[in-house]
């Protein structure tokens, strides 16, 4: 089944059709700790979903489709090296590419040495 034909991004896409026809300062109206509810901080980063048409129902939502779509084994297996676009017919590497080289991700996945090595050939000279 597609994502878009699952009952979660129905019930998602339903929900934003909705979320257009309300007025942000609407929203802060009615939810007078929406910033606190809905802003994230770390040491350097802040992230601020209060301005944006988006609620507690948003975030619901969105959790429920990532299960539907099974995100956390989908994530893990990036991480493990697994071919995920079979188009390429090799990993996903976004996680290597933000790894320094002294971390060894690639003795950690299944990708051959050889790959790896060549991997990091073309990343440094970039």
């Amino acid at each position: 089944m597609s994502i878009t034909s699952s009952a979660a991004w129905q019930a998602l896409q339903t929900h934003a059709e909705q979320a257009k026809q309300t007025h942000i300062k609407d929203m802060f109206a009615e939810q007078p700790a929406r910033f606190s509810e809905l802003s994230f901080q770390t040491e350097n980063l802040l992230l601020d979903l209060s301005k944006q048409r988006f609620n507690l129902t948003t975030v619901y939502l969105l959790v429920q489709l990532a299960k539907t779509q099974q995100l956390p084994a989908k994530i893990q297996a990036m991480f493990d090296g697994a071919i995920l676009n079979p188009s390429e017919n090799r990993p996903a590497l976004h996680s290597a590419l933000r790894q320094p080289e002294t971390n060894h991700w690639c003795s950690t996945t299944q990708m051959s040495s050889r790959m790896c090595i060549s991997l990091w050939t073309q990343w440094s000279s970039w």
